[in-house]
């Protein structure tokens, strides 16, 4: 007698069985959507925070400088502002630095001729740039480039005044029991050396004074002596009228050696 075949019952469990693996495998449990929300949550606040540039203000006071035998002293005053403050946007140490320069030179054209400093602070719940405080220690801000910087004992001259403020980049030069160098009162190749170096400008200007007093006529310090060397000896702080006797006697060297 052939046997009579059993109805396969199992089919219908693996059927559902497999749906629900695939419908499973689309869909997570709740713990997992909560892990996988939150992940995503925080990548957005990173590259939202990331984005969002930190907001600081910058202010110009009235300050000068005094050094001394035993260090240097600051004079500020610290409720005036020179022009309204600047918020801006800056996101590492040298943004601030190149906006605290732009800062810098519309405050100068604003106030010609005045010594001040500028503070970079960070505007209320905002976080400081990566390395702010080191750089700020280190005066690598630009805030002080402004600051006008006097000797107390100039640096003597056997033949001469003193040097009592070498200047910088964006200060004057000035000699000992002078009024302080600015451009625009003396020769325009002057200020073609000194490539827009208010000091150095002003340094150029006594050599050039004191070689008028020497050889008695007007004369171009570059003529004798290359400006790449004349550069370098501002940059060593050689007194103007030392350099002036050293261009004396390169230029009669120079005449002897063409007789």
């Amino acid at each position: 007698m052939a046997c009579r075949s059993q109805p396969d019952v199992a089919l219908p469990h693996a059927r559902d069985a497999a749906r629900g693996s695939s419908a499973g495998a689309g869909r997570r449990s709740g713990p997992d959507r909560h892990a996988m929300a939150t992940r995503e949550t925080s990548e957005t606040e990173i590259k939202r925070e990331s984005t969002v540039m930190p907001v600081l203000i910058l202010n110009a006071i009235p300050a000068t400088r005094t050094i001394g035998r035993w260090g240097a002293s600051t004079k500020s005053e610290i409720t005036t502002n020179l022009v309204p403050p600047r918020r801006i946007t800056a996101a590492t140490v040298p943004d601030v630095a190149n906006q605290v320069i732009a800062f810098g030179r519309h405050v100068a054209a604003e106030c010609p001729r005045q010594s001040f400093v500028v503070f970079a602070r960070m505007a209320r719940g905002q976080r400081k740039p990566r390395g702010f405080d080191a750089a700020a220690r280190a005066q690598e801000l630009n805030c002080e480039s402004w600051l006008h910087v006097t000797l107390e004992h100039p640096v003597p001259h056997a033949d001469g005044p003193g040097v009592s403020s070498w200047g910088s980049k964006f200060t004057p030069f000035c000699l000992e029991g002078h009024a302080p160098v600015w451009p625009g009162e003396g020769p325009a190749y002057l200020e073609t050396i000194a490539q827009r170096s208010l000091g150095l400008y002003g340094w150029m200007r006594a050599i050039a004074f004191r070689l008028a007093r020497l050889t008695g006529r007007e004369q171009d310090p570059a003529e004798t002596c290359t400006q790449d060397a004349l550069r370098a000896a501002y940059a060593r702080k050689l007194h103007p009228f030392d350099m002036a006797t050293e261009i004396v006697a390169m230029d009669r060297a120079a005449r002897s050696v063409a007789a």
